[in-house]
């Protein structure tokens, strides 16, 4: 007997996983067109960002973006072996 509701939920998880990549990218479309266009004026910008509020947003976007995690798991399981222990700094 098929599992209809497995499928459905199997088939929407896929859905939103291949359209919630370029939401994004729409709303920021969304958002030059709708702009006035002004110019950014980068000389007279006054940076007031702590470092901890740059650490933190760096991390979340590391934890929103797991394609470096994947990338690290995928490339250097290969360079491990598993006689020779840690290495030594």
């Amino acid at each position: 007997m098929i599992d209809y509701d497995f499928w459905f939920t199997f088939i929407g998880i896929a859905i939103l996983l291949n359209i919630a990549p370029g939401s994004d990218v729409l709303y920021l479309a969304y958002k030059s067109l709708k702009s006035s266009g002004t110019k950014f004026n980068i000389e007279n910008k006054q940076i007031n960002d702590t470092f901890w509020k740059v650490f933190m947003q760096g991390v979340l976007i590391d934890v929103l973006n797991p394609k470096v995690a994947i990338f690290f798991m995928a490339f250097l399981p290969q360079f491990i072996r598993e006689g020779y222990g840690s290495i030594p700094f």
